[in-house]
């Protein structure tokens, strides 16, 4: 797989990721799974205040606020678990709610990753 497109959401001071497919989306919580070589992109959204979405491993970091979506383009290549988190910018304390990962796959396990969570989303 060349291209990944991923939307993540802050709702509720946390935060839901959804694979844009062509059969549909597929929603999988707070984790992301991306594989080994691909350009992902990250369609970022907050409809009720200022979200921050930070990959610190991977020194990425942006911000998606009312009315005014973003994106984030990278490219992978490592294989390894990185710890995702979307914060909301409201001065409330965040909880392991806002934390969520960023998994980079190897091609073959991040297929069958994906196949299980469109199969649990039907």
């Amino acid at each position: 797989m060349d291209h990944v497109n991923v939307r993540l959401v802050a709702e509720d001071r946390s935060w839901h990721a959804s694979y844009v497919l062509a059969s549909a989306d597929v929603p999988t919580g707070r984790e992301v799974h991306v594989p080994l070589g691909a350009s992902v992109h990250l369609t970022l959204n907050s409809p009720e205040f200022i979200g921050a979405f930070t990959v610190p491993d991977l020194d990425l970091r942006h911000f998606a606020a009312p009315e005014l979506p973003s994106q984030v383009n990278f490219f992978t290549d490592r294989v390894g678990r990185h710890e995702l988190r979307g914060d909301e910018m409201c001065g409330r304390p965040h909880t392991e709610r806002s934390i969520g990962w960023l998994v980079i796959d190897t091609p073959s396990d991040y297929q069958q990753w994906v196949r299980t969570r469109a199969r649990e989303a039907r």
